[in-house]
């Protein structure tokens, strides 16, 4: 089973480097392509880091973010067509919990269009606070684009249908208009799995496309840092 693990980055170079250094210790590490863009103010801070810890990387405009995501998934198909079987999606300030790859093989062994988390915690960084995020039921976008693998006949059979996985307009969204653009178009054999549990923390800095404050229409369970710490590690030292 091979794993493309994709990461979008702009801007925050520290967050990025916590993200990657958690990447690398993932037991099952595959491999990583890293978004670039030319015109990031810390381009060469993130190229750093894409350097230090031997990841790939591709490079596109930022704006809008759904143009630079199909962009970059057009030289995948291109470029590297045997190097994977699913895609999982990746931001640059989530960190995973370990266990995450043992509880999703399962389901990409046996060929899950998409499999995914419904539950997520985000981490107000400056505050030293954060949140469960719990999507429901009848949200159109039924897992989360942070640990979201799509399967390479997910992507590919939509790609030939559409031309395209993301509406190239959209700065956010993206989570929901690519589910809605693939299982709108495309029928398949087997249904996507959503895991309901959480398995990733989202690091949200004072700069940040969807800030902490954003967040309030989505229902939520408040977190302990405890428990945080012992599913994460102490994100805490990172930002002292």
């Amino acid at each position: 089973m091979k794993i493309l693990i994709l990461v979008p980055v702009w801007k925050r170079p520290e967050v990025f480097r916590v993200m990657a250094e958690n990447l690398i210790m993932l037991p099952a590490r595959s491999k990583v392509v890293v978004a670039l863009s030319k015109e990031d103010p810390d381009y060469f801070a993130n190229l750093e880091t894409v350097i230090r810890y031997g990841f790939t990387y591709q490079i596109a405009p930022n704006f809008p973010v759904g143009a630079k995501m199909n962009r970059i998934l057009k030289k995948i198909l291109m470029h590297m067509p045997m190097d994977w079987d699913y895609i999982m999606g990746l931001n640059s300030d989530d960190i995973l919990d370990h266990r995450y790859f043992n509880i999703v093989r399962p389901y990409l062994e046996a060929g899950h269009p998409m499999v995914g988390m419904r539950q997520i915690v985000a981490w107000d960084v400056p505050n030293q606070t954060g949140k469960k995020l719990i999507l429901e039921s009848d949200n159109p976008c039924k897992v989360w684009g942070g640990g979201r693998f799509l399967s390479r006949e997910a992507i590919e059979k939509t790609w030939e249908k559409l031309g395209y996985i993301y509406q190239d307009d959209l700065n956010s969204g993206l989570d929901t208009s690519s589910q809605r653009n693939i299982f709108e178009n495309v029928l398949f054999d087997k249904e996507p799995i959503v895991i309901d549990d959480c398995y990733l923390v989202d690091l949200k800095t004072e700069e940040n496309i969807n800030p902490y404050s954003s967040l309030k229409w989505i229902p939520y369970e408040g977190v302990e840092y405890e428990w945080v710490k012992k599913k994460f590690g102490d994100i805490k030292k990172y930002f002292k």
